[in-house]
C-alpha cells in the first residue's frame, strides 16, 4: 500500500479497494475516485515543502483547498459504501 499525508486518505483508499468487487461500473467509479484522492494528498503533501515561496497565508489557503478535495470524496465514498457494502 502506498504511504499517504493523511489518515483520511487512507481511509477513502480502504473502502475504494473494497468496492473494487463486483460491478464494473463500480470499479471504474472507484478508479476515478482514487486517482482524484491521490492528486489531493499528494498536493497537500506538497505543501510542506514551500519554504520561502509563498507566504503562510497562502499554504494555509493551498491545505484548506486539498482538504475540501478530499472531504468531498471523502463524502462520495461513503455514500457509495453504504450502498454497495451495506446492502
Amino acid at each position: 500500500m502506498k504511504i499517504y499525508k493523511s489518515e483520511k486518505t487512507m481511509r477513502i483508499v480502504r473502502i475504494l479497494e473494497a468496492l473494487q468487487c463486483g460491478d464494473e461500473t463500480l470499479k471504474q467509479i472507484a478508479n476515478i475516485i482514487l486517482e482524484k484522492v491521490e492528486f489531493y494528498d499528494a498536493c497537500l503533501k506538497s505543501w510542506d515543502k514551500q519554504s520561502g515561496k509563498f507566504s503562510p497565508e497562502e499554504i494555509d489557503v493551498g491545505k484548506k483547498c486539498c482538504n475540501a478535495g478530499l472531504n468531498m470524496a471523502d463524502a462520495i465514498v461513503n455514500e457509495l459504501r453504504i450502498l454497495f457494502l451495506k446492502s
